[in-house]
């Protein structure tokens, strides 16, 4: 065999045995309940590790102890090659085998769960690059629509109703001024404030 193999080899085995290592010190240390270090070896690792898998048991962690920027800062600071809220459609393509998808779900969840609302709007998955094209009324709505559930859920009626009346105003934006808004009339102010006032009057 020669030197080069034999070094190629050797290296091969480093290489993986540095991979284990580092799988195996997360997993110890977030057994052990010692999150801060499990940030800190996940931020030394590389996608072929798994980084992707464990940060989604870091986040999920996070958001049953209702530390919600703590998992914030995981997704955005320590998995920041993460596609965006439209190439999520094309996960096979962009994502990592669910990742992103799953995760600002779950992100959505705790900032609506959180009163964080405008933050939340940044997790939902977009139909369409451009947050303002009148396609993404669909996304729009069912923001809007999340949030007023959890709003009447509280008995809150009233709050309901102020940020229906506070926010509706994306539609005729975007969809009834809009450039593309004709080719969405499923997204008028008209037929959404509609469909969401419906929301609040059945609570």
């Amino acid at each position: 065999m020669s030197i080069n193999r034999l070094v190629s080899i050797v290296l091969a085995v480093l290489v993986l045995i540095s991979c284990t290592s580092q799988a195996e010190k997360f997993e110890s240390a977030f057994s052990e309940g010692n999150l801060t270090e499990a940030e800190t070896i996940l931020k030394e690792m590389k996608a072929e590790d798994g980084k992707y898998r464990f940060a989604q048991m870091l986040i999920e962690e996070y958001l049953s102890l209702d530390e919600v920027d703590r998992a914030i800062y995981v997704y955005e600071r320590l998995t920041p090659h993460h596609c965006s809220r439209y190439e999520m459609n094309f996960d096979n393509l962009y994502g990592h085998n669910g990742y992103e998808v799953a995760m600002t779900a779950k992100l959505r969840k705790a900032l609506v769960k959180s009163d964080r609302f405008e933050e939340a709007w940044e997790y939902y998955p977009l139909e369409y690059e451009s947050v303002e094209y009148a396609g993404n009324g669909i996304s729009y709505f069912r923001y809007m629509s999340d949030v007023i559930v959890h709003l009447c859920g509280d008995n809150r009626r009233s709050e309901a109703q102020m940020f229906l009346n506070n926010n509706i105003h994306w539609f005729r934006t975007n969809v009834d001024n809009g450039e593309w808004g004709h080719d969405y009339p499923q997204y008028t102010y008209t037929n959404m404030k509609t469909q969401l006032q419906e929301i609040i009057n059945t609570y």
